[in-house]
């Protein structure tokens, strides 16, 4: 692939005409290998697990099987406050039910209330989704996932 794209520069080279300056052409051979290069396969592969990646954690066996992680800020304790307000006495029994789940009905809770925590449990959910912030394990078994996914397509 990597011969096919030097070829086509090589192309794109001898393919500026002689009134262009030399500058001008070398600029556009520039640009255009450099869209050449970012057409390869690899980078199309990674985008596509990337992609796949960020679908798989906001999917409801996800947040369904993932506990929130909150960290000591007092932000987070008033939303694990809030959380726990939320559910049932059942529900705390379950050592489960502080997933990401949770923060969604959480979020759609406090906008009944007047958006009390808004910004809190945004942050919260950003931190959780981000995907620098999992855990190697976890961005494995996802991106394991990714790649069956992408290869079928």
């Amino acid at each position: 692939m990597h011969l096919l794209n030097r070829m086509l520069i090589v192309a794109l080279i001898t393919g500026c005409s002689s009134d262009q300056s030399k500058v001008e052409c070398t600029k556009v051979d520039t640009q255009m290998a450099t869209v050449l290069i970012d057409c390869t396969p690899e980078i199309l592969r990674s985008d596509c697990i990337n992609a796949n990646i960020n679908s798989l954690i906001r999917s409801d066996e996800y947040k369904k099987n993932t506990l929130i992680k909150f960290n000591a800020s007092e932000d987070d304790a008033e939303v694990k406050d809030f959380l726990i307000s939320l559910s049932s006495k059942k529900d705390r029994e379950n050592s489960n039910f502080m997933n990401l789940s949770a923060l969604d009905v959480a979020f759609k809770k406090d906008r009944e209330l007047g958006h009390i925590y808004i910004y809190k449990i945004l942050d919260l959910m950003d931190r959780n989704y981000d995907i620098n912030n999992l855990s190697d394990d976890k961005l494995l078994q996802l991106t394991a996932k990714s790649k069956e996914i992408c290869q079928k397509r």
